[in-house]
């Protein structure tokens, strides 16, 4: 985000939370919660992320929302590994993604699959690169799954990050030859859309 239109954002945002609140609005206010946070997380300031999610997740706590809560959860976690603090991000992990298991095929496969990843993330920071692997291959099925190529490629990646602390560096390089081909696929794609929208508003 840019810093002015991050700004212009979080302005929007914080008096729609304000209307929300008055109203009494639960849902709305648990997602305006979190858009803030993760609009912080995302200026890479998780200091003032931190009370908005605890916020959204204790709300989401107190409404019962097996929606909301999985994400609250997860976000929560993301400010863990900020901070270099494996074993809340697991805690925080385990509690969201059972959750999710338990809405079955309700659950977003997006969320599962950033929740995996943020697993095998976590168990880097551990030091257990074995048990990386496995949630990010769990990670890269279920993107591919969904056919989320951002998700895959963050899978590929991890699962190269795993294979270079496990010592496996052909591995590794595979792996991560593939997360750039599927980068760089992204990339072609969003630069024919935009060739595509030029040609036809001309």
């Amino acid at each position: 985000l840019a810093m002015g239109d991050a700004a212009g954002s979080l302005e929007y945002w914080k008096r729609a939370l304000a209307l929300f609140e008055k109203a009494g609005l639960g849902n709305l206010v648990t997602e305006v919660l979190m858009t803030i946070g993760a609009t912080y997380l995302a200026l890479g300031d998780d200091r003032t992320a931190l009370p908005y999610l605890q916020q959204a997740d204790d709300l989401t706590a107190r409404l019962g929302s097996d929606r909301w809560r999985p994400k609250t959860l997860r976000y929560l976690a993301v400010v863990d590994l900020l901070r270099h603090q494996p074993a809340q991000a697991r805690s925080h992990l385990e509690q969201s993604l059972a959750i999710q298991r338990k809405l079955g095929d309700a659950r977003e496969p997006g969320l599962a699959a950033r929740t995996s990843a943020d697993m095998g993330d976590t168990h880097l920071l551990l030091g257990d690169s074995r048990t990386a692997a496995r949630w990010f291959d769990e990670a890269l099925a279920t993107s591919r799954a969904a056919v989320n190529r951002v998700e895959e490629a963050r899978a590929l990646f991890g699962l190269g990050r795993a294979a270079a602390a496990a010592n496996d560096l052909g591995q590794a390089r595979v792996r991560l030859e593939h997360a750039l081909a599927v980068v760089e696929s992204l990339r072609t794609a969003v630069e024919n859309r935009d060739l595509r929208a030029s040609f036809f508003a001309s």
